[in-house]
């Protein structure tokens, strides 16, 4: 284990104070420790599936991008094929990593044929590699008993891999690798895998010179012995390699328009990078923090999601990243371990509990939420409103409600970088909205992620410029560069502004803009969808973004306003 339990460094002092303490005692005692095991668990579990790599709050598990596959020469040693079918079935292959797992994010065929085109393209090294000797490739294959007797007697690799499911249990299946990666890679990084993955623990079978320019083999004959190996594992893979090869094969012929340039952003969007060294893409943070998770949540909620997780922001915690929370196929030792690490952090908000609405203050609510304030403009509720922001039809089975009621009335105050704005309500208002989405008989639809593919993404914006102030709040409606063609626009009863349309925006005062910006559309005579963004941002931030939308439509103000 990467991460040693609690218990085992209190294991001592625990047996001594049992020997003390009464029997009742003894019980409580041993609940307690019970329970810090399992919190130590959830711990060191939350490490191995490199949680916090995507969720604000703690610092990432740097172990992962040590241990996993580093992709930035993906295209060098996996086969196409291959990677097109893992991504679509995910499947554990490093088994001596504690926990740690490769979770499925559910892609549709066009988003894993995306992938692996861009995967398939990477072939930079992470330096310079030694010069391998050439062996004699004439020799000839060697029969199944000859090549086992060399992988597990003379190559000790049955130490850790296991060899026809036999043999250690730490390293994956050898017989797959025929049709996972490449002959040539198999012999290249068997020869000395260091140079590809320097924390490699698999042993150098060659043996480098000191200004590490070349190898040179430890016993004569090794070089044609290594490649003997390789050849008989690529044969050995032929048929599911051709299977998987004709899959793949076929579904870029039904999608040719498909881009390898498409398949980068989507391993941006995916955050890929978190557990995967990549010579040229970061990790960045792509979701809320935990640690608040157990006083945000119902405790039934959170079981279901963590078995099954759904969409609850269909493109990205960051509108328009595209951000997915995969699947770990969790165990149910591990749910239960988790659900108790979450419900048992200190919670210090105030609890609310609802009210039972009349049905004319029922009525009241639902006209607020359709006909006068901006929340179906991002929220969804019986497949009516936006695209960018939890289905609140969800929200009585999700949310706690003093958590709900905290949202409502300042979302900035408790999640750190969300778009929502703090809409002025008073506080009746504010507890009828909560008390109605506690009661209201809602049939939540089932959410989906925006495809990756036909929804393209784009950066979650840095705020300190009004570049990324713009692509934080405004292009999930208005579209990047002004155009209305926002992926959210499509789920507007109006189409948003085109800030890039010079006709459309050389008619509009500066104030009009500022206004609509600050105060919302209802306060222009428009969509009450459009929020109000005053309480949210300062006066110089819409400021700029008013001259921001002036630079995208290349026209001034009408003459009019200036006077």
């Amino acid at each position: 284990m990467l991460f040693e339990p609690h218990w085992k460094r209190g294991s001592v002092i625990a047996c001594f104070i049992l020997a003390l303490v009464p029997l009742v005692a003894v019980a409580q005692d041993s609940s307690l420790s019970a329970r810090n095991s399992r919190v130590g668990g959830a711990e060191a579990l939350l490490q191995d599936l490199a949680c916090n790599n995507c969720h604000t709050g703690r610092a990432p598990s740097a172990e992962i991008r040590a241990e996993a596959p580093p992709l930035g020469f993906a295209g060098l040693r996996y086969r196409a094929g291959y990677l097109y079918s893992y991504l679509g079935q995910p499947a554990r292959i490093r088994k001596h990593i504690g926990a740690s797992r490769m979770p499925d994010f559910r892609l549709s065929d066009q988003e894993r044929l995306a992938l692996t085109l861009y995967l398939a393209e990477q072939q930079s090294l992470p330096q310079p590699l030694p010069s391998i000797p050439v062996p004699d490739t004439t020799r000839a294959l060697r029969n199944a008993d000859g090549i086992k007797k060399i992988l597990v007697e003379e190559l000790q690799c049955a130490s850790c891999h296991t060899v026809w499911g036999a043999g250690g249990d730490k390293a994956s299946e050898l017989t797959e690798m025929g049709w996972r990666v490449t002959k040539d890679w198999l012999y290249r990084y068997s020869a000395f895998p260091q140079a590809y993955e320097p924390l490699s623990a698999m042993p150098a079978f060659f043996t480098v010179s000191e200004d590490r320019s070349q190898l040179h083999e430890v016993i004569p004959g090794g070089k044609e012995q290594l490649w003997a190996v390789a050849s008989f594992l690529d044969s050995v893979g032929g048929e599911q390699r051709a299977r998987q090869e004709r899959v793949y094969q076929q579904v870029r012929i039904a999608h040719p328009s498909i881009t390898a340039a498409v398949g980068e952003k989507i391993f941006v969007a995916l955050n890929c990078a978190a557990c995967h060294n990549h010579h040229s893409i970061r990790s960045r943070h792509n979701a809320l923090a935990l640690a608040d998770e157990g006083a945000r949540v119902q405790h039934g909620w959170l079981q279901s999601y963590l078995a099954r997780p759904t969409p609850i922001r269909p493109f990205g915690f960051f509108p328009g990243s595209g951000g997915h929370m995969p699947d770990f196929g969790l165990t149910k030792d591990e749910i239960e371990s988790l659900q108790e690490y979450f419900f048992s952090q200190p919670q210090t908000r105030e609890q609310y509990a609802p009210k039972r609405l009349s049905r004319f203050s029922a009525a009241k609510a639902e006209t607020m939420l359709r006909d006068k304030l901006p929340c179906l403009g991002c929220h969804s509720l019986r497949g009516e409103g936006g695209n960018i922001a939890p289905d609140l039809a969800n929200v009585r089975s999700r949310l706690q409600p003093s958590y709900a009621l905290e949202m409502v009335r300042d979302p900035g105050a408790s999640i750190a970088n969300i778009i929502m704005p703090k809409t002025p309500l008073a506080a009746r208002e504010q507890e009828l909205l909560v008390n109605y989405l506690f009661q209201a008989d809602s049939s939540a639809v089932q959410t989906t992620y925006r495809s990756l593919v036909e929804n393209p993404t784009f950066p979650r914006g840095d705020t300190t410029t009004v570049a990324g102030l713009y692509t934080r709040y405004c292009a999930p409606c208005h579209g990047e560069t002004g155009n209305a063609d926002g992926f959210n626009a499509k789920f507007l009863p109006v189409q948003p502004a085109a800030h890039g349309s010079k006709e459309a925006m050389e008619q509009r005062a500066d104030g009009t803009l500022f206004d609509g910006i600050h105060s919302g559309g209802a306060i222009l005579n428009k969509s009450h969808r459009m929020p109000a963004f005053g309480a949210t941002l300062s006066q110089g931030q819409i400021q700029s973004l008013v001259h921001y939308i002036r630079a995208l439509c290349r026209c001034e103000a009408p003459a009019w306003s200036k006077k």
